[in-house]
């Protein structure tokens, strides 16, 4: 019988205060400084009944979790293989490059893509791979 009230009393807690649902926000290691404020100002607008769970990783490793249903929205880069996936652009990112100061392009006040074609680029992720298993496309080296 204890058991029985127990299990009654759980329940009609669960009634009077059912779990909120959640909603899991993806961010790049980095962005949710800039993306996390606004986001939060408008689910709390838009969802004020919605517990908010922030999951913080690198682009490729947001796409598979959106993917998964881990994440349910992620502000991150298209990656190669997550045709799943749908894409809007929120922004346009500015491409900055970094040269030593004595190279001939830091003349330039813009560089164009084509101009950089054949210069050394540092892949700051190293290990970070895409859903396809090969590295992101912001990751060349040459």
């Amino acid at each position: 019988m204890l058991s029985q009230a127990d299990t009654a009393v759980r329940s009609a807690r669960q009634v009077a205060n059912p779990p909120k649902p959640s909603f899991t926000l993806g961010f790049m290691i980095g962005q949710d400084s800039i993306w996390l404020p606004k986001a939060l100002d408008i689910l709390r607008d838009q969802l004020p009944h919605i517990h908010v769970v922030i999951s913080t990783q690198n682009s490729p490793q947001l796409a598979v979790a959106v993917t998964q249903g881990l994440v349910d929205l992620a502000f991150l880069r298209q990656e190669d293989g997550g045709s799943e996936l749908q894409y809007i652009r929120p922004i346009e990112e500015p491409l900055e490059v970094y040269l030593p100061k004595d190279h001939p392009l830091t003349k330039r006040s813009a560089i164009g893509i084509r101009e950089i074609v054949n210069e050394r680029f540092l892949n700051i992720t190293g290990s970070a791979l895409g859903p396809s298993g090969r590295p992101p496309g912001a990751a060349i080296s040459h």
